[in-house]
């Protein structure tokens, strides 16, 4: 309920930990997500800021940096509910813009982390964070990609570049659907509605707010006036 909480210093326990550097000076290395496995509750996973995932088996007492094949600014992390080993990650494509990464946004591990392999790959961009997959059928996940880091996408016209991708056979395959959303704009979380499947709502950076009723083969903007604040508690709340 979170009336008590414990503070898990043991992730400096990794002397990597310790090494992480930033590329922004102004911000520091942090947690982008947590995410715990449906199956077991002692297993926790840490999405940090170009510093790989650190997981722990024991409830937050010990943690281990995985950080083998691939991009090490991960984002989101999530697990298929019907085989916890199987977890998948969007990152922003630090180490790819360095030629030092096998993919570019989006891996997937079919042994709990322990390697990854990377998805996406018909597709140049190498920036996501949202992925979503439908509780009925976690084979039908939702991304999307952008062209470069933020950074970027304020200093030219085109903005993010952005795009919805989908894959329907667990991430095999994955393709673009054309004309969800703005380009210019970055949806920064996807969320699939658990009572109608079908029903998966996209939010943007700039406050745009869409949503599809036929699992991604159509969208429409929903007239809502976000501001950012609402956006951010959107994106706290349902990433």
């Amino acid at each position: 309920e979170g009336k008590n909480w414990e503070r898990f210093d043991s992730i400096w326990d990794d002397p990597f930990i310790a090494t992480i550097p930033y590329p922004v000076p102004t911000v520091e290395p942090h947690v982008r997500s947590i995410t715990i496995d449906p199956k077991n509750q002692d297993i926790i996973y840490a999405a940090l800021q170009v510093g790989y995932i650190g997981k722990s088996t024991d409830r937050g007492k010990n943690w281990k940096i995985l950080n083998k094949g691939l991009d090490c600014d991960v984002h989101t992390i999530t697990i298929d509910p019907t085989n916890s080993k199987r977890v998948l990650v969007t990152t922003g494509g630090h180490d790819a813009r360095l030629g030092r990464a096998p993919g570019r946004a989006l891996y997937v591990s079919e042994d709990a982390g322990e390697s990854w392999f990377p998805m996406a790959m018909n597709f140049n961009e190498e920036y996501a964070i949202p992925l979503a997959l439908d509780p009925r059928d976690p084979n039908r996940i939702y991304s999307a990609l952008a062209n470069g880091q933020p950074g970027q996408w304020r200093r030219r016209d085109s903005g993010a570049e952005a795009m919805i991708i989908r894959s329907k056979d667990g991430g095999q395959k994955w393709e673009k659907i054309d004309r969800a959303i703005e380009a210019a704009y970055f949806p920064e979380a996807i969320v699939v509605d658990e009572t109608m499947p079908d029903r998966v709502y996209a939010a943007c950076r700039n406050g745009d707010f869409y949503s599809t009723e036929d699992g991604g083969d159509s969208w429409g903007k929903l007239g809502l006036d976000l501001k950012i604040g609402d956006l951010s508690n959107f994106i706290l709340t349902h990433a």
